[in-house]
């Protein structure tokens, strides 16, 4: 992950929609920047030199200057030690993997702490690669114990009647969930917790969720391939190893 993109997910609650649009289009010239005065980079990123200034300041740099210097040393170090440079899709991953554990470095303790503490985890994934996905993931949660049931369809969500340290957890790429908020206010308001996994966007499960996993979705290429699961499955196994880690540091006491 380029630098500016680091700090664009470690600062995205202070930027805008039309922030991260111009974010965007810096972190595609980012070759170019050092080279460019602010006036030239405020024409290649169809915007004014006090809005780039602006959004310079929210990714945490208190000059321009400060911000053309950090991006070079990071394209020098990048050029010097980095052997994926050549390789465009090792070099995709790599990045999505990265932005990744910025975006759930908040949460994941939490979730799996909550996780390994519950009565019963309800598991729901909206496609069939979430579904793929997440029974790899609970086949796993047998080796620590931890008791699951699986939800096919949002039906099944009006029969859970046992509230008390019960964790839903659902995964969807959107996170556009509005068939099932009503169902999940409902429990919430009785105790539940929800553990979200979705792609990185403002959505619904994102905003109900106690727990908010997100992933890069950035497709490796998408005139080639559709959205891979790399980084829905590093969520899946980052939460595996914290549960894991929990579980054996409670053996040790």
């Amino acid at each position: 992950m380029n630098i500016i993109n680091y700090f664009a997910t470690v600062n995205r609650d202070k930027l805008s929609d039309y922030d991260k649009e111009i974010v965007n289009l810096l972190a595609d010239n980012i070759d170019e920047i050092e080279f460019l005065t602010i006036n030239e980079l405020a024409q290649i990123t169809y915007t004014s030199t006090s809005t780039l200034f602006r959004i310079v300041k929210k990714l945490g740099f208190d000059s321009f200057s400060d911000f053309k210097y950090a991006i070079k040393n990071s394209l020098d170090d990048y050029n010097k030690y980095n052997p994926k440079k050549n390789n465009f899709f090792l070099s995709k991953v790599f990045d999505s993997l990265e932005k990744t554990d910025v975006l759930i470095d908040e949460y994941i303790t939490n979730a799996a702490k909550a996780i390994s503490d519950s009565n019963i985890l309800y598991i729901y994934g909206t496609g069939w690669k979430q579904l793929r996905e997440l029974d790899l993931f609970a086949t796993d949660l047998n080796l620590y114990n931890i008791k699951f049931e699986h939800i096919r369809s949002k039906d099944e969500f009006d029969r859970i009647n046992k509230y008390k340290r019960t964790i839903i957890m659902i995964v969807s790429l959107s996170g556009n969930i509005e068939n099932l908020y009503d169902k999940l206010i409902r429990l919430k308001k009785k105790g539940v917790r929800i553990v979200g996994v979705s792609s990185e966007s403002n959505n619904l499960l994102n905003d109900i969720a106690d727990f908010k996993l997100q992933y890069s979705s950035s497709d490796i290429d998408d005139k080639i391939l559709h959205w891979q699961t790399i980084t829905l499955s590093y969520i899946l196994d980052r939460l595996k190893y914290e549960i894991a880690s929990l579980v054996n540091s409670g053996k040790d006491k």
